[in-house]
């Protein structure tokens, strides 16, 4: 959790990668800032992957050892593969086009393969987010502030989609995404860009 207080990716990755060896469950941990991206895979002890430009998809499986190229078709592939055609879509299109990849179903081999997971009621999917950000922070701010703990926190991302200008959005359904609906939480993240302390230079 240390790393969630660090001001860039290159310190979130000290504090993962100075994590001893053996004293976790297996983990991945995607780090991302303005500058660069990496992903964090532990597996005993944390590994370190930076992450290029492009569309990715990490699963709960070992990445490192799985991935185009690899000779073996996984769940993770068929995604990237689907995630892949939505980002060559009008921009307004690919949150709802994202959203439906995340409520899918009809793997042939296994329950565990579709995006949205049920096996009975003990295991499955139990939330899922889609974020998008603006490209610069000179854009969100100009977009405009708002107090914090606003009343639109819920809002339904029904009649939502367009508006938005460079805020960046941020959706969550409380639950297995297939039934539950996608609700609006962007002011969250005007409410971060407003907290004490998070301001870094580029934001200044």
């Amino acid at each position: 959790m240390d790393s969630l207080q660090a001001r860039s990716a290159q310190e979130a990755i000290g504090k993962l990668m100075s994590i001893e060896s053996g004293i976790h469950n297996p983990f991945n941990v995607f780090v991302a800032d303005r500058e660069s991206a990496y992903l964090v895979t532990y597996r005993e002890e944390p590994r370190l992957q930076e992450i290029e430009p492009g569309v990715h998809v990490v699963g709960n499986s070992d990445p490192l050892e799985a991935g185009p190229g690899k000779g073996v078709t996984s769940k993770v592939d068929w995604v990237r593969e689907q995630a892949n055609k939505i980002a060559g879509l009008p921009v307004a299109e690919v949150v709802d086009e994202l959203a439906g990849l995340c409520r899918s179903h009809g793997a042939k081999d296994s329950p565990l393969d579709d995006v949205c997971v049920h096996v009975g009621d003990s295991y499955g999917t139990r939330s899922s987010i889609l974020m998008e950000l603006p490209e610069s922070a000179s854009t969100a701010s100009a977009a405009g502030k708002k107090s914090i703990g606003g009343s639109e926190n819920k809002a339904s991302f029904e009649g939502r989609r367009e508006g938005q200008g460079g805020r960046g959005r941020l959706l969550y359904a409380a639950g297995p995404p297939c039934t539950a609906p996608f609700e609006d939480y962007s002011s969250l993240l005007n409410e971060l860009r407003q907290a004490p302390g998070y301001a870094s230079s580029e934001y200044e």
